[in-house]
Order: structure tokens, then C-alpha cells, then sequence
């Protein structure tokens, strides 16, 4: 319960759906990554700011 990145959220969509949903997803994600500039992606993937600890 505590690892974050063990999280997994709750759907009711099928397995056909659900592979449908994260090929759009990542699609969408590499799009996006490829407008934004570097300042509004603080939190990206890329950023030092996502792998900072909240504690």
C-alpha cells in the first residue's frame, strides 16, 4: 500500500478496451512531450522534480 509505484487504478473495461485506451495514451503522451516546452513539463518523466522525495 505505501509503494506508489505499485498502483494500479480500477476499471471496467475490457482487455481489448484497456489495450485500445494505452496505445491512445501513449500516442497522446509522445505528443504532447514533443510541444510543451522544457519549463512547463516540471513534472515530466525527464524532470529531477518527479524523482524528489515528499517526505
Amino acid at each position: 500500500m505505501g509503494n506508489c509505484n505499485n498502483w494500479q487504478g480500477i476499471t471496467l473495461l475490457s482487455l481489448t478496451s484497456k489495450i485500445f485506451s494505452r496505445i491512445i495514451l501513449q500516442r497522446i503522451s509522445t505528443a504532447v512531450d514533443g510541444i510543451l516546452r522544457q519549463e512547463q513539463a516540471a513534472s515530466g518523466k525527464a524532470s529531477p522534480a518527479s524523482t524528489t522525495s515528499l517526505s
